[in-house]
């Protein structure tokens, strides 16, 4: 309940606290101290966890260049960690899907495709390499590439549901390609 409020609105502050408490204590340290999102290597493999609920705009508000998921200092440092990672591969894990399928309307970031497409060029534009996209929050299981312009996959590992569902009905493969779809 109003996951996206960008912290302003209850019960946002006492279930952050309770986050805090019980998930993100037994994370590595944030980037930013008060944080929720961080980053961490495991060999040859670097991980950026995204916070895509506390600096969150409104996912009613015009997509455009002043709404986002992240907050200009969580996309900067991003954008930093990025630039600077020398690893084989770099997860960028979000705790809500990249791809255009999702089945719960704007809460993902079809809903935030403006500062996704930043986010996507930055990446092309600088030529990094070994990017992967890691989401959730839909109950089903998926791998999609997304947009041949970018050549990024993302892996949707989440819990399958009690029944399959169905694509939105906005779905329009090409947009994302949808590889695999379980749920």
């Amino acid at each position: 309940q109003n996951d996206w409020s960008s912290g302003s609105v209850a019960p946002f502050s006492a279930a952050k606290t309770a986050f805090t408490n019980y998930v993100a204590s037994r994370n590595p340290d944030p980037i930013e101290v008060g944080k929720l999102y961080y980053q961490f290597q495991h060999g040859d493999v670097d991980f950026f966890v995204l916070d895509t609920r506390s600096q969150r705009s409104q996912n009613s508000a015009t997509d455009n260049a002043t709404k986002t998921m992240l907050g200009s200092s969580q996309k900067e440092n991003l954008k930093g960690w990025l630039w600077g990672s020398t690893a084989k591969f770099k997860f960028m894990v979000s705790s809500v899907p990249w791809n255009k399928q999702a089945t719960t309307d704007n809460d993902g970031w079809k809903g935030f495709l403006t500062e996704r497409t930043e986010i996507f060029d930055f990446i092309k534009t600088n030529h990094i390499e070994g990017v992967v996209l890691l989401s959730g929050d839909q109950h089903w299981t998926g791998v999609f590439n997304l947009d041949a312009t970018y050549g990024l996959y993302e892996f949707s590992p989440t819990p399958l549901g009690i029944a399959n569902r169905e694509l939105p009905s906005d779905a329009t493969i090409g947009q994302d390609d949808v590889l695999f779809l379980y749920g």
